[in-house]
């Protein structure tokens, strides 16, 4: 729904990469059970029951071992941990004892399994395309599921990821997964070195399609790479940060993780800063505990502020979004 089906059948070509689905024909048929089912049908009843099984299919799939250099995972038990079974919690589907319980077996199962990870890929979707998607898919028990859901899950992902409420077990590279089919082929293309990590184990095929010059790119492997370098470079904290302010605190620090590929900054540098009238740095507390600051010369210091992890505060005349939206 949110493009991983896509991202599996592209990476499948590759002799070195072992795909793990989830294991959705399990959780159907537990000795005739359907518990996916019973979960949408009846939440409350089943959440914790459906999820307890999730986690130890999940925790499976981590610790069993791979003959291949890559293993490449549909979802992870960290996902049902922060996201899924977060959300049952916070809708009232889960109570506390059931989800103190959960919480607990998750921190025995993550210590006892071998469950590491080297990146988690995030394929950021709209929630309203992800539940047509759902809907075009139409698996049985999907059918009655509410575009709030998909709202909430989506909210619940941000905020383990983009907002880091928990704990990440790994880099995060993050992917805009709103595009059609032929161009999200393209790009899985272009980041296919990346998402593998190990460039020792890439195909020769690999290698042609992502070690070209930029000069040798055509117009569509371009546009999209430049539009990826857009949405999860360094300058997506900032372009997002003032949509709808016109005054914003960065702590650049605890976002450090979520900047990306520093050439991207250079790029499109005045593509969002244009509106900005004034950088201000935050500095240390004085002797009376007040903080201060002292305005910044962007054109000196902007870049080296994202890499020194400093917090700034950056002034616009207008929010970006109301500029946007006119």
């Amino acid at each position: 729904m949110t493009g991983k089906s896509t991202l599996l059948e592209y990476f499948a070509r590759f002799s070195e990469v072992e795909l793990v689905s989830e294991c959705m024909d399990d959780w159907r048929s537990v000795k005739g059970e359907n518990l996916l089912d019973l979960m949408y049908k009846d939440p409350e009843r089943w959440s914790y029951l459906f999820q307890s099984y999730v986690q130890m299919t999940m925790a499976k799939s981590h610790a069993k071992p791979s003959a291949m250099p890559v293993k490449l995972m549909e979802r992870s038990i960290y996902s049902a941990r922060f996201c899924f079974v977060e959300n049952m919690y916070l809708s009232g589907k889960m109570s506390e004892a059931e989800y103190l319980v959960y919480c607990e077996w998750f921190k025995k199962m993550t210590e006892y399994f071998d469950c590491g990870v080297d990146l988690v890929v995030y394929l950021r979707t709209d929630p309203g395309l992800v539940h047509e998607r759902a809907k075009k898919r139409a698996r049985t028990e999907e059918q009655a599921i509410p575009l709030q859901y998909f709202e909430e899950l989506h909210e619940r992902h941000e905020e383990w990821i983009c907002e880091e409420k928990f704990p990440l077990p790994a880099p995060v590279f993050v992917i805009d997964a709103n595009d059609d089919l032929p161009t999200m082929y393209t790009k899985y293309k272009l980041h296919t070195r990346h998402i593998l990590r190990n460039k020792s184990v890439l195909s020769s095929f690999v290698y042609t399609v992502t070690q070209k010059r930029r000069s040798d790119l055509n117009p569509e492997e371009l546009a999209a790479l430049e539009k990826e370098e857009f949405a999860t470079g360094p300058l997506r904290i900032l372009n997002e940060s003032v949509q709808n302010n016109t005054q914003v605190l960065i702590n650049c620090r605890n976002n450090k993780k979520l900047l990306g590929r520093v050439k991207a900054f250079d790029r499109h540098f005045n593509m969002v800063l244009e509106q900005v009238t004034e950088i201000w740095m935050e500095q240390p507390k004085t002797a009376k505990g007040q903080k201060k600051a002292k305005p910044v010369n962007r054109e000196r210091y902007i870049q080296k502020m994202f890499l020194r992890g400093d917090s700034v505060i950056i002034v616009v005349k207008n929010p970006l979004g109301s500029q946007q939206s006119a």
